[in-house]
C-alpha cells in the first residue's frame, strides 16, 4: 500500500478522534456551565439546542430571555403582511411555548421587542374609525392583554434588567402608547439594577419600589414631571439616567446625590424643559437644546453638547443658547460636537 495513503487514512482517523474527544469535552461540562453558554444565544437559537441530546432540556433553566418580533418578520419588506396592527401567530406561540417550560426560579435578564401601539384604538375613541378599525382596537386590547401577562411572568423571577422596546412599525408618536403595569415600578420591581423603556406610557402606579435601580433609559416614554420625579426619588442608589424625546416632561429636578450621569435627548420646539440637578456630574444634552433651561447643575464636570438640528432656530435665539453655556463654563471637560465648533 501507498505510504501516502497510510498517512492519510492514519490522519483522519485522528482527526475522527480529535472530534469525538472535543465532542465528549462539552458533553462532559456541568449543566451549569452548558446554560451559562446558551446566554450568549439568542433565546430562539438556544430552545434549538433541544435536538442536541446532552442540551435537550437545559433551555428550560435559562437564566435570559430575550423575544424580538422581528424574528418573524421580514423587515426588509415595505410594509406589513396585513393591514391593521400585525403580530405573528408564530411569534406569540413560541414566546407561550417558552414561558411554559421555563423552570428557572429566578431571571437576571427579560427582552421584549414588538410593535405595540394604540392608533386605531385612538381613531375609535375620537369618533373618526371605521368599521375595520373596530377590529384592529380589538388586535390592540388583545396584545396589550398579552405583553400585560408576560411583564407579570418575568417580574415575579426576581428579575434584574427587563427591556421592553414596542415601537418598531411605528412612527415616532408621543400617542397613543401600551401603559406600563404598575408591577414593574412596584414591590415586585425590587430587585431590578437596570430597566430600558420604549414607546411606552407611564401613569400612576402607586408606591414605587426600585431600591437597586442602577441604570434607567427612558426612549419615547409618556409621562408627566410627578411620574419621573416619583422613579426617581424611589432609586437611591440610581447612577445612570437616559431621557430621549419623553414627552410630557416639564421640569427635571433630582436632587439624589447617586445619581451621576444623565444623558437628555430633548426633541420638542417650543416646550421648555428646566433641568436642575445640583449632583449630575456627566451631562449630555442633544435636540432642540435651546429650549433647555439649565437651573443648577453646579456640579457637572463633564459636559457633552450635541446640534442635533435647527442651526437657524437657534441662531435666532442667541441669548438663550448663551446662557445655555454660561451654566456649562465651570465643567472641567466639554465636549462640543462639529456643528457647535462650527457655530
Amino acid at each position: 500500500m501507498d505510504d501516502s495513503v497510510v498517512e492519510t487514512s492514519t490522519n483522519c482517523k485522528r482527526q475522527r478522534v480529535c472530534e469525538e474527544e472535543e465532542e465528549d469535552r462539552i458533553s462532559s461540562l456541568p449543566d451549569s456551565i452548558l446554560i451559562h453558554i446558551l446566554t450568549f444565544l439568542p433565546t430562539i437559537d438556544a430552545v434549538r439546542t433541544v435536538l442536541v441530546p446532552r442540551f435537550r432540556r437545559l433551555w428550560h433553566f435559562l437564566p435570559t430571555l430575550t423575544f424580538d418580533h422581528d424574528w418573524y418578520v421580514d423587515i426588509l419588506k415595505d410594509e406589513p403582511p396585513v393591514q391593521g396592527p400585525f403580530y405573528h401567530e408564530k411569534f406569540l406561540d413560541f414566546v407561550h411555548i417558552v414561558l411554559t417550560f421555563h423552570q428557572n426560579a429566578t431571571l437576571d435578564n427579560f427582552v421584549l421587542e414588538m410593535d405595540l401601539n394604540f392608533q386605531y384604538t385612538k381613531y375609535v375613541e375620537a369618533g373618526i374609525g371605521n368599521d375595520e378599525d373596530a377590529e384592529y382596537v380589538k388586535r390592540e386590547k388583545r396584545m396589550a392583554s398579552e405583553v400585560d401577562s408576560r411583564v407579570y411572568f418575568a417580574m415575579r423571577k426576581n428579575l434584574k434588567v427587563l427591556h421592553l422596546n414596542f415601537r418598531q412599525w411605528a412612527d415616532p408618536e408621543p400617542f397613543p402608547s401600551y401603559r406600563l403595569p404598575c408591577v414593574v415600578l412596584t414591590l415586585r420591581a425590587k430587585y431590578l439594577v437596570e430597566l430600558k423603556l420604549a414607546a411606552c406610557e407611564i401613569k400612576s402606579s402607586g408606591q414605587v419600589q426600585l431600591n437597586y435601580l442602577k441604570r434607567l433609559f427612558l426612549n419615547e416614554v409618556v409621562m408627566n414631571d410627578e411620574i419621573i420625579d416619583q422613579i426617581i426619588s424611589a432609586c437611591p442608589v440610581l447612577e445612570e439616567l437616559l431621557l430621549f424625546s419623553c414627552d410630557g416632561l416639564r421640569r427635571l429636578g433630582f436632587t439624589n446625590h447617586s445619581l451621576k450621569s444623565l444623558e437628555l435627548f430633548h426633541s420638542f420646539d417650543e416646550k421648555r424643559l428646566e433641568l436642575s440637578c445640583p449632583y449630575i456630574e456627566s451631562l449630555k444634552v442633544a435636540g432642540s437644546m435651546d429650549w433647555v433651561y439649565l437651573v443648577d447643575v453646579s456640579s457637572i464636570v463633564v459636559s457633552c453638547i450635541t446640534f442635533s438640528y435647527n442651526l437657524e432656530s437657534l441662531l435666532e435665539r442667541y441669548e438663550t443658547v448663551k446662557a445655555f453655556f454660561q451654566e456649562l463654563c465651570h465643567s472641567k471637560m466639554f465636549k462640543p460636537c462639529e456643528q457647535c465648533i462650527l457655530v
